[in-house]
Parts: structure tokens; sequence; C-alpha cells
């Protein structure tokens, strides 16, 4: 998955906690909407790697992709959840599916757009 995903070209960019880690390139990004008028988005991105973490090549290279999925109302506000460290397949219905985390997932409340 990691290497398909590497040769999609860029749909965006993504910082989290702005200076202190270098924005991620999005290499994938789907919306849709659902059956309440909500926003479904999906974004697919391969995970930052460190340095130390690839010298010691341990079990977490296994999880090389982050995942962030968002619900958003049509008056802009809305929820989510980000997974860090992800491994992803796609199901029978042509969506990505998470089949294993290396960390929990962390919920995002208060999302909003401008």
């Amino acid at each position: 998955m990691m290497k398909t995903l590497e040769q999609q070209p860029k749909t965006g960019w993504i910082r989290i906690q702005a200076g202190r880690y270098p924005s991620t390139a999005l290499r994938y990004a789907y919306e849709r909407k659902t059956k309440d008028g909500k926003r479904h988005i999906v974004v697919l991105t391969p995970r930052p790697i460190s340095l130390g973490e690839a010298r010691r090549n341990n079990q977490s290279l296994d999880y090389d992709l982050s995942m962030i999925e968002l619900f958003v109302s049509e008056g802009g506000k809305g929820d989510g959840a980000i997974v860090a460290g992800a491994q992803v397949e796609i199901d029978e219905t042509k969506r990505f599916k998470i089949t294993a985390y290396q960390t929990t997932p962390t919920k995002l409340v208060n999302v909003y757009t401008k």
C-alpha cells in the first residue's frame, strides 16, 4: 500500500504542532456526503519515520501510514479521529479499512472549516 500511495500526486499538506514537526504531503483525500448531510472526509498519507525509529528497525515500521477521518456539518463544525500509525487495506466496497493500529486513535473535537 505504501509504495502505491507514494506514487500518487500530492493533494495537499498537513502540519501537526506547527513549528515542531515538518509538514507532511497528503497523498490521498476523499470526500463524500453522508445520509444526514455531513461531509465525510478521509485523508491518507505516509507516516513520517524518524531517523532513530528507522535505525532501530523495530515493529513500528510496519505501521507506515497515517489516516484522518472527519465528519463536518453543513455549518462547518465537526469531529473525527486521527491514527498516527496504521496498517490499511481496501475493503470489498473500495473503501479504506484500518486493519491494525500502532497507537490508539486520537479523537478530534471542535473541528471547523474556514
